[in-house]
Parts: C-alpha cells; sequence; structure tokens
C-alpha cells in the first residue's frame, strides 16, 4: 500500500452517473432561472463544474467555470471569481498541463489575498504546492505547503493543519529526511486524535510505520500497523484493511519471515480484488511472488508474477494515470470542503450560540423590566393605599383632637364649678384658730376624698354659758 497520498486515493469513488444526471437537470435549472438568486445561481454552476465535469470531463469543466467567473464578474462577486479560477485550475492540473494550472492557481490567490479570505489563500498554497510535488520539485514544493501551514495555523484550523503535516511529511520522506518526516507524521496523527479524525488516525499510523520500516525498526512499525488495522476493522474499511495488511506483509518479506508475509498478502489481495483495487492487488501480487519464490513454490510464484505484471501496466497506463491524478485531486478538494465545511459549521454554531445568548439576554431584560413593571405598579399601589388610610387617619386626628378639646373645655368648666364650690365649703367651715380658742389641745383631720367633700365638720354655741356643740 502506498504512503501519505496515495493511501487515501483508495478510499474515492466516482459518482453515480444516473444520480448525477438528475442532479444536472435540477442545477441547470437553477443557472438558468431568472428567478433564483445571484447566490443560487453561482453555486449551481459551481457544483456543475465540479460534481458533473471536472472528474471525467475536465476540459468541459473549464468552460463551465468560465461561464461561472464571467456572471461572478458582471456581479462583482469576488469570490466566486476565484472559486471558478480555481476549478479551472484543477481541471488543467488532472489533465497534466501544470503550467497553465499554476497560472489559474496563481489568479485566484490573487484574489483571495485581495479579499483577505485566508481559507481561500490556504487552499490555493496547498494546490501550488501538489503541482511542485507533481514535478518532483521538493523544495518549492514545501515552501508552498509551510507558506499554507501558515495560514492555517493562524486561523486555528487543525483538520487544515493536520493535513498540511501529512503533505510535508511525505515531501520530507521523499527526499530522505525520514526523521523529519516522521516527526510531521507523528504531529498529524497528534492533531487527528484531538479533532477525532478516526480514519485520518490510521493513515497516519500507516505512515509512521513505513517510515518506521525503511529504519529497521521492525517490532515498532508492526505495533503501528496493527493499531492501524484495528482503527480500519472498526470502521469497516475494506480499502483500509487491505492496504495495511500488504503493509504488514512487506515487513514479514523484509525480515525474510515468508510465512507470514503470505499469510497477510493473500488477505490483502482477496480485500483488493474484492473491491478491484488495482494497486493493492499489485502490492499482493509482488510480496506473493517474492515469497513463494523464497519457499520455492515456483508455479504459485509464477502465478503471483503474471498478476503482479498485468496490475503494473495497468497501473502505467496513461488513462491510469490520469485517474489516479484525477482521483488525488478529488481528495483533496474534498478533503479541504470537509474542513471547510467544518469551520463553516463551527461558525455557524458560534453565531447561533451569540443568538441565543442574545436572546436570552432580551428575554432577561424584558422579564427584569416587566417584574420591575409589577413591582412598581405594587409600590404605587400600596401608596396609593397607604395615602388614602393617611387621610382618614388624619381625618380621625382631627376629629379626635377637637373632641378633646371640647372634652377639655367642659372639664375645665366642670373643674372649676367644683372649685368654686370648695371656696363656699371652705368658708363655711370653723377655722382652726377659733375651734383652737375653745379646745386648746385639739387637732383637725380633714382629708376629704375629692376637691369638695360630702362631709364637713361644724361648731356651734348653743347656750349663754358658752357650751358649744362640734360636730
Amino acid at each position: 500500500m502506498r504512503k501519505g497520498t496515495s493511501i487515501l486515493l483508495l478510499m474515492l469513488f466516482l459518482f453515480n452517473q444516473t444520480k448525477a444526471g438528475g442532479q444536472f437537470d435540477s442545477l441547470w435549472a437553477v443557472w438558468n432561472s431568472p428567478t433564483q438568486t445571484d447566490s443560487n445561481k453561482l453555486n449551481a454552476i459551481y457544483l456543475i463544474s465540479w460534481n458533473q465535469f471536472l472528474f471525467s470531463q475536465p476540459d468541459s469543466a473549464f468552460y463551465v467555470a468560465q461561464h461561472h467567473f464571467d456572471f461572478a464578474k458582471t456581479k462583482g462577486i469576488k469570490k466566486h471569481m476565484a472559486i471558478a479560477l480555481g476549478t479551472q485550475g484543477v481541471s488543467f492540473y488532472i489533465r497534466s498541463n501544470y503550467s497553465q494550472a499554476s497560472h489559474y492557481y496563481h489568479k485566484s490567490l490573487a484574489i483571495y489575498e485581495e479579499l483577505n479570505d485566508k481559507n481561500g489563500q490556504a487552499s490555493m498554497l496547498n494546490n501550488i504546492g501538489l503541482i511542485y510535488k507533481e514535478q518532483d520539485d521538493f523544495e518549492a514544493a514545501l515552501k508552498y505547503y509551510n507558506r499554507s501551514f501558515k495560514i492555517k495555523k493562524e486561523t486555528g484550523d487543525k483538520w487544515g493543519l493536520s493535513s498540511s503535516y501529512t503533505n510535508i511529511g511525505n515531501v520530507l520522506r521523499l527526499q530522505g529526511k525520514q526523521e523529519e518526516a516522521l516527526n510531521y507524521h507523528q504531529k498529524s496523527l497528534n492533531l487527528k486524535k484531538e479533532v477525532e479524525d478516526v480514519k485520518g488516525q490510521a493513515v497516519s499510523l500507516n505512515n509512521i510505520a513505513g517510515i518506521l520500516k525503511n529504519q529497521k525498526k521492525i517490532s515498532e512499525a508492526l505495533q503501528y500497523y496493527e493499531d492501524a488495522l484495528t482503527i480500519f476493522y472498526s470502521l469497516n474499511d475494506k480499502k483500509g484493511i487491505a492496504g495495511t495488511y500488504n503493509n504488514i506483509a512487506n515487513v514479514y518479506l523484509l525480515i525474510a519471515d515468508y510465512k507470514k508475509a503470505l499469510a497477510y498478502a493473500e488477505k490483502g489481495l482477496e480485500l483488493a480484488k474484492e473491491l478491484g483495487i488495482i494497486p493493492e492487488i499489485r502490492e499482493s501480487a509482488l510480496v506473493l511472488y517474492q515469497s513463494n519464490k523464497a519457499l520455492k513454490n515456483h508455479s504459485k510464484a509464477l502465478s503471483m508474477h503474471e498478476l503482479f505484471i498485468q496490475s503494473r501496466d495497468s497501473m502505467l497506463s496513461e488513462e491510469s494515470r490520469q485517474d489516479v491524478i484525477r482521483l488525488e485531486y478529488k481528495y483533496q478538494y474534498e478533503h479541504q470542503k470537509i474542513i471547510d465545511d467544518a469551520a463553516h459549521e463551527k461558525q455557524l454554531a458560534v453565531e447561533q450560540e451569540a443568538k441565543e445568548k442574545q436572546q436570552i439576554i432580551i428575554y432577561s431584560t424584558v422579564a427584569g423590566l416587566g417584574l420591575v413593571g409589577v413591582i412598581l405598579l405594587i409600590v404605587f399601589n400600596r401608596l396609593k393605599v397607604t395615602r388614602k388610610q393617611k387621610s382618614i387617619i388624619e381625618q380621625q386626628k382631627s376629629t379626635v383632637e377637637l373632641a378633646h378639646c371640647e372634652l377639655e373645655e367642659k372639664n375645665k368648666e366642670i373643674t372649676d364649678s367644683i372649685q368654686y364650690a370648695k371656696r363656699i365649703q371652705s368658708a363655711i367651715l370653723p377655722p382652726q384658730k377659733v375651734v383652737k380658742e375653745y379646745l386648746e389641745n385639739s387637732f383637725i383631720l380633714y382629708k376629704p376624698k375629692d376637691i369638695v367633700a360630702g362631709d364637713f365638720y361644724w361648731m356651734e354655741t348653743i347656750d349663754s354659758n358658752g357650751l358649744r356643740v362640734m360636730s
């Protein structure tokens, strides 16, 4: 199984043509409808060029993308101009016209830079890096990969960063820089774990194991391959399983354990034939040929050698080479689409969360204002009742004060009358001086209960002899 991008190529299939036909009619109707918005029409023509033509008829895709570009230009929608130019660049890349592909990629990049569209810039820089990789200009490829990587790091695009680590690691491996390549693939694996890209983790494990095998770290390589195999089994990914079987078979072939190499290669071949994966059939056949030859199984070795030649020639045909390139680019763009969609969904989630928070604030404010209004209404009502009660109390107080004044006046009159009566009573009582005159050792104890006593004493002379009576 090939490392890096080649592993990922096996994940792709062409669109179902019947389904695509129906989709084309629907998109074409949107594109030609005078009632559709500009945005809908541009999205429709983009999908027509990309899904309907790009990977089957790239020359036709170029002309459809030109309509996309022209319409976007008349409407002044520069982002869609950049998208259309990118599609045209892909159409040339698929046809191995790298100079034209580079030309259109750079035009698209210039617009993305003008718009400060970081995701678009990173995508085009990555595409330009792929061109240089295809031309074995690894230094230039790394230059553009690193520029793409820097932007993804600035924007916090972890999915994109994991892909960039893989791309850079693959180039470093091709340059023979095994340790550096291993470091980048390990970083890619760590990020894929962080973003929970399970299948991507299996791919990175295969890439790391391949480098460890080249470094003759056999036990470590086998462990990484086994970990990858476990993931592919959990996903029921037969393509991944077949490729990993072949990778393990190659390790056992390297250490001359031919029986184990045969066992794993036969499993890989069975799955590869079932799925029709020619690169994996070739890898399985080669291991089986070499292992059987070493074990002196000449008839099986011959049979596997013939299968190897047949599959190799099929892979080397021009048509197959173009198919591989198409699949590679389709994967790159679909992977980028997944990243962009994830970023878009994240942005939507952030916006939705902000919207929900805003709604909570609004609802809370309205509820708070409503509560304050209710409280104010209650306070106002209580104030009104209190004022009314105060008015009643003040009226009652005035009535009581008036009655009190009248009572005091009456009381004063009565008291004055009583005091007058006391003076009259005091005037008729015999003075103590007179009593003392007749009764020298006497005293008077007169303690009336009230101001005017009900009882009083008197003294009177009743005959000429001076007899006096006191009572």
